[in-house]
């Protein structure tokens, strides 16, 4: 019987063998393991773009949450506005299910807004220009800084005494021209000569910066320092009545509110001198937070409210 061949393997050959195979296999769990990443990053981006997406629909509920109170306020009474109205409350995180939310209305009448230091034409407002020096004042920021700022936004190329018509030349990339029109946002500040981070921190509770509407501080929202800057000889002492005898219904009887018949005719002048007061509003700033799954997407816009219906004049960067 004739004998049967059996092929003799080598013992490095099985070892090369065994190696391969372990190659083959490290390199296959390398593919799994670099697929599994991809996945993984894959669903990380699809998951954040849902929650980001879902921010943007929890923070477009806040702006109509907003604009559906300040209709139903004015529906209720379109002659005063003031910090004791249901639309004056913020409204805290709140969960809605997919996330939480976060809605608070000011008034943006409460504030300063730098687009009045000139009139229509673009020429400086005298009386505007010491109203802003004294709320300056009232913040400890220098008031020379207001003729900066008349510089940026009026139509004329004449410096005042301590602005600046052509580009600063403290600026290490050569400074910014002035646009010579009104400011778009509070952002431009940044680029008015003299203007510090610090500075425009103080003022940025204060100010704004819009183009509608007729120039007038509203009584019964403004501030302890922006209620100082309205009068000059009497500042101090009708800012603290002023806050007390809010919410002030009527400015025809200021002589019958309790603390302000001493400075009825005051509060008059004012209004004469061009810089404007007012017991009702319809500007106001809305400001939303969304939550969802760790993300924190906050959105800001400005809200006109004309003839009973709010709508939002702009969306502020973000």
């Amino acid at each position: 019987m004739d004998a049967v061949y059996t092929p003799h393997t080598h013992p490095s050959e099985r070892g090369m063998a065994l190696v391969m195979t372990l190659g083959l296999l490290f390199t296959l769990s390398l593919i799994v393991l670099a697929i599994d990443a991809q996945i993984r990053h894959t669903a990380r981006i699809v998951s954040a773009e849902r929650d980001y997406r879902q921010a943007i629909a929890l923070c477009e509920s806040g702006f109509a949450l907003a604009q559906a109170l300040l209709d139903e306020d004015e529906a209720r009474d379109r002659t005063v506005d003031h910090l004791q109205e249901t639309w004056a409350t913020p409204v805290p995180l709140h969960d809605l299910g997919q996330g939480q939310l976060s809605v608070i209305i000011t008034d943006e009448q409460a504030r300063f807004d730098l687009n009045w230091l000139i009139d229509g034409q673009g020429r400086a407002l005298p009386s505007r220009i010491a109203q802003a020096q004294r709320l300056f004042l009232a913040l400890g920021i220098d008031p020379q800084l207001v003729e900066a700022i008349v510089d940026w936004i009026d139509t004329d190329s004449l410096s005042l005494p301590n602005g600046a018509e052509r580009a600063p030349s403290d600026r290490p990339n050569g400074g910014y021209r002035p646009p010579n029109a009104p400011m778009r946002s509070i952002d431009e500040l940044q680029n008015v000569r003299g203007m510090t981070p610090d500075t425009i921190r103080k003022l940025n509770p204060y100010v704004t910066a819009q183009t509608s509407g007729w120039p007038a501080i509203n009584l019964n929202t403004a501030s302890l320092p922006v209620l100082q800057s309205l009068e000059f000889e009497r500042t101090v002492g009708m800012a603290g009545p002023v806050m007390t005898a809010r919410p002030i219904l009527q400015l025809a009887s200021l002589d019958k509110v309790p603390g302000l018949a001493p400075y009825a005719d005051a509060l008059r002048r004012i209004t004469q001198d061009r810089i404007g007061i007012t017991l009702r509003s319809n500007r106001f700033r809305v400001q939303t937070t969304a939550i969802i799954n760790g993300l924190v997407l906050r959105q800001s816009a400005i809200l006109l409210r004309h003839s009973g219906i709010t709508s939002i004049l702009y969306r502020m960067p973000t």
